[in-house]
């Protein structure tokens, strides 16, 4: 409280002399202090915003009067750290304006500084006190963090670069994940190149993601670096290969157990691109061991806009070997202009255990009325060994006396039929069985489950022909899967082969409707449908010509040198345009007069599937 005084002194005293005043006398007025200083105003003077570790961070203290600060008193703030953090007496002592100072420490977080409270300001032993002694009033007006926007952050933002994309050829998108959680917020990115043989393009290399582009193949790393707005900085790294890549191969490397059947195998390439072929001889599969080639043609596969599979077919494989497909580089090229790099893959085939077997045989078991002419043949169920097929181990014994027909013996269509092929014709009404001994062997070396002898002949004979007017020797298919689009080319063709008597001049056939006999309902007419070709100069059919410009119009009527056409169906009066010359024509110098002719048969549209059988006649002297 302020109080104003005077003091009256009278005159009832005397000095050292003795001398009286002579009057009462006044002295001045004055005044004595007691009201306190207290603080009006508090305030972050240091400008808004984000702080790193080292900065400083001031915040001025206005008293009501001019105070005196001895020693160092503080402010507490509000900083998350390690320890208490305070803002020490700095400058400003004498005056009304008390500066406090605030050094930022590693670890110190806070999104918006301020005091801990209003009673924030401590003397620490210290004093703040006007000229009359009075000691400040401390309290805040608030905590300080309403009218600033000062955030402490000495923590680095997270950054993840993301995953590796791997082996890539063509531009991709690196995504990453980052954050500033209670920080100062992320202010910028920056993704560079660290390792890598070539230019790296970004497609926003200040963003978080970005899409990634090199203009070279090889193996690279790239950072990401991130820093906040307190200036805080971290990086991550992620790595990929720019290359051309083979995502599989099929068989897949060191496959076993593959079968040895003619198949394709497949180079199959990363990316969205297509591949095109460059050099086929940069592609190849070999036994591994002999190095022998088994590969047939290398193709790309194409027509459906993501052509980026390289298809080698092969051929030739035997069991138990391993096989080595390699693809050099400079073999493909994608649409983006990269070739590939060099690839490698093994498999090997199945091990071959099984025993062959007869599957049939021609004629069948119990044939009668059989062509002196024909050709017997055996069908095995697999592959057999070449030089296991021979004279000694299939022969055709005669049924009577058990000897053997002299006769050549061949191996045809893949190695799964034999023919024996007499070197004259077969006697008229007379039995003959098949004879084969397990020295057959198949490829692998296994040799004949079940052998034909003469303990078993009854199950295995045919009977010869009685010498008669016409005699088929042979219906041969040429051609028994066809295509139902109404054209004779893609139909069903068969080669007959008849004896006929020496006399005979005229021929006609007829032939039954054909009878799906899968359903058993749907069915092909012969007449309109069936035609038959024969050579008018030679007795034979159409293997006997060069096919040199052969077309369907050959055999709808068109001749084609002494090659003529005849339309057949249900009747031999259905024969156009006239019958059939066979005239002094002989093929062969067998008893008899043996010709060839062809059969065609065409498939209308809409043809049901299935598998059909059908009936005929051949008449001579007509």
């Amino acid at each position: 409280m302020d109080l104003s005084n005077i003091i009256t002194v009278g005159t009832d005293w005397t000095d050292l002399a003795m001398n009286a005043p002579a009057a009462p006398s006044n002295s001045p007025n004055y005044t004595i202090n007691t009201k306190e200083p207290t603080i009006s105003s508090a305030d972050i003077t240091t400008p808004n915003g984000a702080y790193n570790a080292g900065d400083n961070i001031d915040i001025t203290i206005t008293y009501s009067k001019a105070v005196t600060i001895i020693d160092a008193p503080q402010i507490q703030l509000n900083v998350v750290g390690d320890a208490t953090r305070y803002a020490t007496y700095n400058s400003g002592s004498g005056g009304m304006a008390i500066v406090f100072r605030y050094t930022v420490q590693t670890g110190d977080n806070i999104s918006d500084l301020g005091a801990s409270g209003v009673d924030a300001l401590g003397l620490n032993g210290g004093t703040i006190r006007d000229a009359e002694g009075n000691d400040g009033i401390n309290t805040f007006p608030d905590d300080l963090t309403a009218e600033n926007a000062v955030v402490i952050d000495t923590i680095a933002p997270a950054v993840e670069a993301g995953a590796s994309a791997g082996v890539v050829t063509e531009q991709f998108t690196q995504d990453a994940t980052t954050s500033d959680v209670g920080g100062s917020g992320i202010a910028t990115y920056a993704w560079t190149k660290l390792l890598g043989p070539d230019t790296i393009t970004f497609g926003s290399a200040s963003a978080e993601d970005t899409t990634v582009n090199a203009s070279g193949k090889g193996n690279y790393t790239l950072r990401l670096t991130v820093t906040d707005n307190a200036g805080n900085s971290n990086y991550d790294d992620v790595s990929f290969t720019w290359d051309f890549p083979i995502l599989s191969y099929s068989p897949i490397d060191r496959a076993t157990g593959i079968a040895i059947t003619n198949d394709t195998a497949t180079i199959t390439f990363g990316g969205s691109t297509n591949i095109t072929l460059l050099d086929a001889s940069k592609v190849t599969l070999v036994d591994f061991v002999s190095n022998a080639s088994r590969k047939g043609v290398a193709a790309v596969s194409g027509g459906d806009g993501n052509s980026k599979i390289l298809n080698i077919s092969y051929a030739g494989l035997e069991n138990s070997h391993q096989y080595r497909i390699n693809i050099w580089s400079g073999a493909v090229v994608n649409s983006n202009g990269y070739v590939n790099s060099d690839g490698v893959s093994y498999f090997t085939t199945i091990k071959d255990t099984a025993a062959p077997t007869i599957v049939s045989h021609t004629p069948a078991s119990g044939a009668p009325g059989v062509a002196t002419t024909v050709v017997p043949s055996l069908t095995f169920s697999e592959p057999m060994k070449q030089r296991m097929i021979n004279s000694t181990n299939i022969q055709l014994k005669k049924y009577s006396d058990d000897s053997a027909v002299p006769a050549t013996v061949s191996l045809i269509e893949g190695g799964t039929q034999v023919n024996i092929t007499p070197t004259s014709a077969l006697t008229a009404s007379t039995s003959y069985y098949f004879a084969v001994s397990i020295g057959a062997q198949d490829e692998t070396g296994n040799a004949l489950a079940t052998p034909l002898d003469s303990t078993t002949k009854a199950d295995h004979k045919f009977t010869t022909a009685v010498v008669q007017d016409v005699v088929v020797d042979n219906v041969t298919p040429k051609r028994n899967s066809a295509t139902a689009n109404g054209t004779y080319l893609s139909g069903w063709r068969y080669t007959f082969r008849i004896t006929v008597n020496t006399s005979e001049t005229n021929m006609a056939v007829k032939f039954g409707d054909w009878i799906n006999s899968t359903s058993g309902l749907a069915s092909i007419s012969a007449n309109g449908n069936m035609r038959v070709l024969f050579d008018t100069a030679t007795g034979n059919g159409i293997d006997s010509l060069s096919l040199v410009g052969f077309e369907e119009a050959n055999i709808t009527g068109t001749d084609l040198g002494s090659l003529h056409s005849y339309a057949i169906g249900n009747e031999y009066s259905d024969k156009l345009p006239a019958v059939i010359p066979i005239g002094m024509l002989d093929i062969s110098t067998d008893p008899g007069k043996q010709i060839e002719f062809e059969v065609f048969t065409k498939l209308p549209e809409g043809t049901a599937a299935g598998l059909y059988s059908t009936s005929y006649g051949i008449l001579t002297s007509y």
